[in-house]
């Protein structure tokens, strides 16, 4: 009886809404004040990020009704957080972020009759976590000030990978081998880059050592490869690698049609029309799928797989407000395409390497074989002799 009771009230009260009880389940596993808690205070900083997600949900679909669905019954605590507390234990530099924010991020203000209402959600067998139900924000167009904390950290920390060289001289090789050697210093210098900007995200600290490096070596490439793809000319048709000495390297996308896996060319030209008309080049999404593909809970030998789901999460919230804000109605179709670009990225990085891997380690930067987990061989003791 008692259990009946429960069930009328919580199929009444929350219509059996998924996403509801999704983010309750969060909020019950991350639990603060069970014993033998080591990192206590991090658990609770990830229940109430996941009670502010519940909060705004509750706002955005129950508007008037929020109060009336949210507070507890016959006199019990509430559970209610301050949406402000949540901003302070963000990051302990939250006032220089706000002023290192980069102002390229730019919000439309788009009227609220062009946002339409759905109920349709996701379903992706990606290594992307979709959000079960799209955030429908009617009542305000702009992030607020606690989402806008996160993109202010995402776009300081991104200022690692930017870099305004000049072109001093250009050089275009005819042969795809012939471009490999004199990038292989440009390869490290991303990798290094890469790895400033996923240790200045707080939700990449907070996780632990193993899991930092899991995910690098895994999603650090991928991202790295999107983020490659993504720097294409359309207007020259190719790749424009300018090196810290000031010498330029053209690459051509028919340069591919050489590549020793015949597939590389056609997905790179699908991937790259895809990203010209589906991201529209926004820097925007590019920026935000950053986290999103490397925070990816399906990779093997994750210490703590739910803590690098919610952060995916949180960033899946934050890219589907920016597309509800600026594509309105269309924001369903265009996040199943981005997620699309996603795994086309996903293949070819693994045809990358693949091909990586097949050519002679000593070629290879550190830090690269250190990601792919490349040995050098051993030395030959008989080529010592000369010295």
């Amino acid at each position: 009886s008692l259990f009946r009771n429960y069930l009328i009230k919580f199929i009444t009260d929350w219509d059996s809404d998924p996403f509801v009880i999704d983010l309750l389940m969060a909020i019950i596993l991350f639990n603060p004040d069970r014993p033998n808690l080591t990192d206590r205070e991090l658990i609770k900083v990830q229940q109430q990020l996941y009670m502010y997600l519940l909060q705004r949900y509750l706002q955005i679909r129950y508007g008037s009704e929020y109060n009336e669905n949210s507070c507890p019954e016959n006199g019990s605590e509430s559970v209610i957080i301050d949406n402000h507390s949540i901003a302070d234990t963000l990051s302990e530099e939250q006032n220089s972020r706000s002023q290192d924010m980069d102002n390229d991020f730019y919000v439309p203000n788009i009227d609220s009759s062009d946002i339409d209402s759905t109920d349709s959600y996701y379903e992706s067998q990606s290594a992307v976590v979709a959000i079960a139900k799209p955030i429908n924000d009617y009542n305000n167009n702009n992030f607020n000030e606690n989402e806008m904390h996160f993109v202010s950290e995402l776009l300081s920390a991104i200022k690692h990978m930017k870099r305004n060289l000049v072109a001093i001289s250009v050089w275009e090789p005819t042969n795809i081998d012939d471009f490999f050697r004199p990038l292989m210093n440009k390869h490290e210098e991303s990798i290094s880059s890469f790895v400033k900007t996923c240790k200045s995200l707080k939700a990449f600290k907070d996780i632990c050592e193993r899991d930092q490096m899991t995910l690098f070596k895994s999603g650090g490439i991928e991202a790295l490869t999107f983020y490659r793809y993504t720097r294409f000319d359309y207007d020259n048709d190719w790749w424009k690698v300018v090196m810290d000495n000031g010498n330029a390297v053209i690459i051509r996308l028919d340069l591919f049609k050489q590549h020793r896996f015949e597939t590389v060319y056609p997905m790179s030209k699908k991937t790259l029309n895809n990203i010209k008309h589906t991201l529209d080049l926004d820097l925007n999404i590019i920026y935000l799928l950053l986290p999103i593909i490397i925070f990816n809970p399906n990779k093997s030998n994750l210490v703590h797989p739910e803590i690098v789901r919610f952060q995916q999460q949180l960033y899946m919230f934050l890219l589907q407000r920016y597309l509800r804000i600026r594509y309105g109605s269309e924001c369903d179709t265009k996040l199943a395409q981005i997620l699309d670009i996603i795994q086309d990225i996903r293949q070819l990085t693994d045809i990358h390497n693949q091909d990586t891997r097949l050519k002679d380690p000593k070629l290879l930067g550190p830090l690269l074989r250190e990601v792919l987990d490349i040995e050098l061989p051993p030395v030959d003791q008989y080529s010592l002799t000369a010295l």
